[in-house]
């Protein structure tokens, strides 16, 4: 589906597979999210994906080595590269908004 071009199917299969086995992973989903996340415009789903990999405290310097047996995903490049574009497609997305609103203010203070 990736190929086809068909980005927002390809992105809830994705979502699909990784929830038959989260932790292991067999698919390879995790390294098609980000990209899959960002080419359907799943903007706050990536980030609120990505908090959830977000250390809680400082304090993972004491947890055990099992603890720290799967790497998070927010380590991974893509995923990195992915964040940020999201976050620079909500900021720009809340600029147009901020725009929008100054602009009917500006035309409805110019109607009195």
């Amino acid at each position: 589906m990736q190929r086809r071009g068909i980005y927002r199917t390809a992105f809830e299969f994705a979502k699909l597979l990784l929830s038959l086995d989260p932790w292991s992973d067999p698919h390879g989903a995790y390294l098609h999210l980000d990209f899959l996340a960002i080419k359907s415009g799943m903007h706050s789903w990536l980030l609120s994906f990505s908090q959830l990999f977000a250390p809680v405290d400082s304090r993972t310097s004491e947890l055990e080595e099992s603890e720290l047996s799967q790497v998070p995903v927010v380590a991974l490049p893509g995923w990195a590269y992915a964040r940020a574009l999201a976050l620079k497609a909500e900021g720009d997305q809340n600029a147009s908004q901020v725009r929008q609103e100054y602009l009917y203010v500006s035309i409805k203070l110019a109607e009195i």
